[in-house]
């Protein structure tokens, strides 16, 4: 199994809305297969397949490749203020009506 990584929204783009974003978890057919033949969708009975995903979530957090969206920091880029977490980028959203982010370290 594998992690596929794209480009999610923001969670603080639509400020009346709290819309999340996953990376989503494929199975690859066979080494090489082109990503058209990924398997995202699996059986609740799939055993192997809970068992994978969960090795796959455990080596990802060991390599810290996740994002903690209470503690992040954020910076709007409409006016560069400096913000902490989904929680504040959402009020600063609300009240300012800037939807433009971008996560820095």
């Amino acid at each position: 199994m594998r992690a596929r990584a794209r480009a999610p929204p923001h969670p603080a783009a639509a400020p009346t809305a709290r819309p999340r974003s996953y990376d989503v978890v494929v199975r690859q057919l066979f080494d090489g297969a082109p990503s058209e033949l990924d398997v995202s969708v699996f059986e609740a009975s799939d055993d192997g397949a809970a068992r994978e995903a969960e090795a796959l979530v455990g080596e990802l957090h060991r390599q810290r490749k996740f994002t903690d969206t209470a503690s992040f920091t954020i910076r709007c880029l409409v006016c560069q203020r400096g913000l902490k977490g989904e929680k504040e980028a959402l009020e600063h959203a609300k009240t300012t009506g800037h939807t433009n982010f971008a996560e820095y370290k």
